[in-house]
């Protein structure tokens, strides 16, 4: 399904959700009016919901245990690509997500969806991550043609404005976070740990800046800390396999930095550089969804075609 396909899917929702005649050729129109090729769109009231994890590196970098920081990773990936977009379908009775990537979500809803919506998204992401930072923004009643018009930008803009607000007024540090999901399975592995007593009071042996609640095989943990320690064990080999599937080797998956090598490791870091500049040059949806798409799939490819091809 290419960007204008999913987007006029989610624009026949809307329509018909506002009660409008004919929403199949509604949102055929509204397509044509964002490219240009009419001069009106059938107007509608709609909302944006946009947000996601944010502060990132301070949640997966804790320590040096790779496993750890594969928890993190997947923990993430699990509630960004997967949980909350499917709390949204759940709620809304369709897809509403335009796009979904590098931590930023953002939906177009029904006109008469409430803040409760978002209230649950960061409630379902807490439960989840427990330590991690998350906030989402539900924008009062937009007309269609500002968000498919010229004025995406500057009405994106304000959207990201008011977001990173959520996001000041958020921000939190819980000294002694708990899990919800003793006895429940994360990742189809169930989160096994004895609680320990409120009055021990000694620290996570993973993090070192929160008090432990957790016995783990032998450790003292908090609620964070156990969630990544149990999707880092699930979830160990991901990697290994396709680092091997798509350069041909056979490496084994090593537990922390310390055991790649004795004397020396060499650490690979890569970022993109200037994505807010990119993202600014965007004037619609349409486009947003595909540089989304390309940045997720390319990204993957670069990795491990770079590992082969210059390293290994």
């Amino acid at each position: 399904m290419n960007a204008n396909e999913k987007l006029e899917k989610i624009l026949y929702n809307l329509y018909l959700k506002s009660g409008a005649d004919a929403p199949a050729e509604c949102a055929k129109t509204a397509i044509e009016y964002m490219e240009g090729r009419a001069v009106s769109v059938p107007d509608i009231q709609v909302k944006v919901v946009k947000g996601g994890t944010y502060k990132i590196k301070s949640y997966y970098l804790e320590n040096n245990e790779l496993m750890d920081i594969r928890g993190a990773s997947t923990m993430i990936t699990l509630v960004q690509d997967k949980s909350v977009p499917e709390l949204l379908k759940a709620k809304l009775g369709y897809d509403s997500v335009v796009y979904n990537g590098g931590g930023n979500l953002f939906a177009l809803v029904p006109a008469d969806t409430d803040e409760a919506l978002v209230n649950e998204l960061e409630e379902l992401a807490q439960d989840m991550l427990v330590t991690a930072n998350s906030a989402y923004y539900i924008s009062e009643l937009i007309p269609l043609s500002r968000i498919l018009g010229r004025e995406y930008r500057d009405t994106m803009a304000y959207i990201e404005s008011e977001l990173e607000q959520r996001k000041k007024a958020k921000v939190l540090f819980d000294t002694s976070p708990e899990s919800e999901w003793i006895g429940r399975k994360l990742l189809d592995k169930p989160v096994d740990a004895d609680n320990l007593p409120e009055e021990l009071n000694e620290y996570c042996v993973k993090c070192r800046k929160r008090i432990a609640r957790y016995s783990r095989k032998g450790k003292k943990i908090c609620g964070g800390c156990l969630h990544k320690v149990v999707a880092g064990e699930e979830e160990h080999s991901q990697y290994v396999s396709e680092f091997n599937k798509r350069t041909s080797n056979n490496v084994t998956p090593s537990l922390t930095v310390s055991y790649i090598d004795k004397d020396d490791v060499a650490v690979i870091y890569a970022d993109c550089n200037n994505m807010g500049g990119i993202i600014q040059t965007i004037t619609n949806i349409s486009e947003m969804i595909d540089f989304s798409a390309f940045v997720k799939q390319q990204m993957s490819i670069l990795v491990y075609d770079s590992l082969s091809e210059g390293i290994i």
